[in-house]
C-alpha cells in the first residue's frame, strides 16, 4: 500500500468512529467497538509496516536517546550524550563526515572541533568507555543509517526523562549487554503496558471504554506510531495517569494520587492533569486528603533515589534548567498556545524562502509572550471550570486545557486526548457520547490537516487550533449540561459503576 493512501485510510477511519459512537446502539456497540479497536491499532502500526521506509520495529533514533542517555545516566547526566558519543564513533572509524553537534546546555550548534575527549573520557572509568563505544557502534551498524543521518541525530535536543525514571532505566538497562534480542525486548515493554491499561480499563470501566481509549488512541494524529513508539520506555506515563483516572474514577483516592505522581515522574505535564483533580476535591475534604497524601508520599518518595546518587540533589536543578532551555526554543511540532499566536502564518509556513523563515522567526519572538499571557487567561478559566464542574470527564478536559495553554508540549505527548472517550463514554450521559464523537471528528480533520499542509509548522498551526476548538467546545458544552442532573458526578460515577451488572454497562 502506498505511503500516501495512510492518511486517508485513517482519516476515513476516525470520521467512521465518530459517526458509530454518535449513533451506535447498545447491542451493536461491542462489536463496532471491537472493529474500531482493530482497525485503528492496524492503522497506527503503519498497517503492519511499522517504521517506513525501511518497516523497523524499532525506532533506533529515539532509542539511541533513550537507551545510551539512560544506560550511562551517571556518567552522561543531562548535557553529555552528543559529545560523548561523537568522540566513541570517531575512535571507532564511524561518524567521519558528522562536523557539529548540539550542545545540550546552550541547545546552540557547535563544531565537533570543541569537543575535549580528554574531558569526555574522564566521565567514566576505562571499562565503562569501552562498553560505551561498544553500545555506540551497536546503534550505527544496526541502523544502517549514513553519516549524514546521525548528522542531523546530533542535532536534535537530546535527552529529557526526569531524574528518578533516569535512575531506574539505568539500573535495568545495565542488567545485561547491549544486544538485538535484549533491545527487542525492552522495546517491547511499552506493548505490555498499552495491553496492561487497556485490561485495566476493560475491567473496571467496561469493554466498551476500553475499546474506544484504544481506538482513540491509535487514531490520533498527534501521536503516530513513527514519533516515539518502538523506543525505550516512552509509554510509561501514559500507563500511570489512564490508572490514575480509572482508579478516581472508582473513589481510590490514595492510589490515584500515588499514580499520578509516578506518571509526574516519567514525565513533568501530567502535573497539569493533577491539579484540576485537587481543585475538584476540595469539595470533598476526606477524598482530597487521601488524594493528596497518596501524591505527596509518592512524590517525596520518588526523589530520595535521585538524592542518594553521586550527584544528588544537582540533579534536579541541572534537569531543570535544561528543560528551561528547551522550553526557550521554538519548534515545528509543538502544540499549544504559542502556535495560535501564528494563524496568520501559514501562508509563510509553506514558503522555504530565507525571508519567509526570518518573518516567522520575528513574529514567534513578538508574540511569544502575548501568547503566555493568553495561555494563562484561559488557564484560569479552566480552573474555575474545574472547582464548579460536577463530573471526571470535565476535570480530565480541564487539565488538558492546562497542558494546552500552560506548556504546549510536543504533538505526540496528546497521546493522553484518548483518555476523554475513555472517561467520556463510561459516563454513559448524551453529552458523554457527543463528546467522544467530537474527539474523533478532531482526529478527522488532524488528518485532513497533516495531509494538506507540507511543512511541520503550519501543520502544528492548524492541528493547535483543532485541539483548543474541541477542548474549548467540550468544555462549554459539559458546563451547560451538567445543571441537569447529578449523574456525572465523580460519586455518582463510581455508584453507578457499583450498582450495574457487568452486561449493563456502557458499552
Amino acid at each position: 500500500m502506498p505511503d500516501e493512501y495512510f492518511p486517508w485510510i485513517r482519516a476515513i477511519l476516525s470520521a467512521s468512529a465518530a459517526g458509530l459512537v454518535y449513533l451506535s446502539r447498545p447491542f451493536l456497540s461491542k462489536l463496532l467497538f471491537l472493529f474500531l479497536a482493530v482497525a485503528g491499532l492496524w492503522a497506527f502500526t503503519n498497517f503492519g509496516r511499522f517504521h517506513t521506509p525501511l518497516n523497523e520495529k524499532i525506532h533506533y533514533w529515539d532509542s539511541f536517546h533513550y537507551f545510551l542517555g539512560a544506560k550511562y545516566f551517571d556518567e552522561l547526566h543531562y548535557s553529555g550524550l552528543y559529545s560523548s558519543a561523537v568522540i566513541a564513533g570517531k575512535e571507532q572509524g564511524v561518524f567521519g563526515t558528522v562536523a557539529s553537534f548540539r550542545d545540550q546546555r546552550s541547545y546552540k550548534v557547535l563544531p565537533v572541533a570543541l569537543i575535549d575527549p580528554t574531558k569526555v573520557m574522564s566521565r567514566f572509568t576505562p571499562e565503562r568507555w569501552r562498553e560505551f563505544k561498544h553500545d555506540v557502534l551497536f546503534f550505527v551498524r544496526q541502523s544502517g543509517r549514513p553519516d549524514e543521518a546521525w548528522q542531523r541525530l546530533f542535532l536534535d535536543h537530546g535527552y529529557n526523562a526526569p531524574p528518578l525514571k533516569s535512575k531506574i532505566m539505568s539500573f535495568i538497562l545495565n542488567a545485561a549487554q547491549l544486544s538485538e534480542g535484549f533491545l527487542n525486548f525492552i522495546v517491547a515493554i511499552d506493548y505490555f503496558l498499552m495491553l496492561a491499561l487497556i485490561v485495566s480499563a476493560s475491567l473496571f470501566l467496561g469493554a466498551g471504554p476500553a475499546m474506544l481509549c484504544t481506538s482513540a488512541f491509535s487514531l490520533n494524529a498527534l501521536a503516530p506510531f513513527d514519533f516515539t513508539f518502538g523506543s525505550v520506555l516512552r509509554y510509561d506515563w501514559y500507563l500511570f495517569l489512564g490508572m490514575a483516572l480509572i482508579a478516581l474514577s472508582k473513589r481510590r483516592d490514595a492510589l490515584s494520587g500515588v499514580l499520578f505522581a509516578v506518571s509526574t515522574h516519567c514525565r513533568i505535564f501530567p502535573l497539569m492533569l493533577t491539579l484540576p483533580v485537587a481543585l475538584h476535591l476540595i469539595k470533598h475534604k476526606e477524598r482530597l486528603a487521601k488524594f493528596l497524601l497518596g501524591f505527596l508520599a509518592a512524590g517525596v518518595l520518588g526523589v530520595i533515589p535521585a538524592l542518594f546518587s553521586p550527584s544528588g540533589v544537582s540533579l534536579y536543578f541541572e534537569f531543570a534548567e535544561k528543560m528551561q532551555v528547551h522550553r526557550e526554543q521554538v519548534y515545528s511540532n509543538t502544540i499549544g498556545m504559542k502556535q495560535l499566536a501564528l494563524i496568520d502564518t501559514l501562508s509563510l509556513t509553506e514558503d522555504p524562502a530565507p525571508t519567509a523563515q526570518a518573518e516567522i522567526a520575528r513574529r514567534i519572538k513578538q508574540r511569544s509572550e502575548a501568547a503566555e499571557g493568553l495561555g494563562i487567561l484561559f488557564a484560569l478559566c479552566a480552573l474555575i471550570a474545574a472547582i464548579a464542574g460536577k463530573c471526571l470527564l470535565s476535570v480530565v478536559i480541564t487539565g488538558c486545557f492546562l497542558v494546552f495553554t500552560l506548556i504546549g508540549p510536543v504533538n505526540y505527548y496528546y497521546a493522553f486526548l484518548a483518555f476523554l472517550p475513555l472517561i467520556a463514554w463510561a459516563d454513559d450521559r448524551p453529552v458523554g457520547r457527543a463528546i467522544c464523537a467530537m474527539v474523533f471528528l478532531a482526529f478527522f480533520l488532524l488528518h485532513l490537516a497533516q495531509y494538506y499542509f507540507s511543512s511541520l509548522l503550519s501543520q502544528s498551526v492548524v492541528s493547535s487550533f483543532i485541539v483548543f476548538a474541541l477542548l474549548l467546545v467540550a468544555q462549554v458544552l459539559l458546563l451547560r449540561r451538567e445543571g441537569e442532573a447529578d449523574t456525572g458526578s465523580i460519586e455518582a460515577f463510581s455508584r453507578s459503576a457499583k450498582k450495574q451488572p457487568q452486561d449493563q454497562r456502557p458499552s
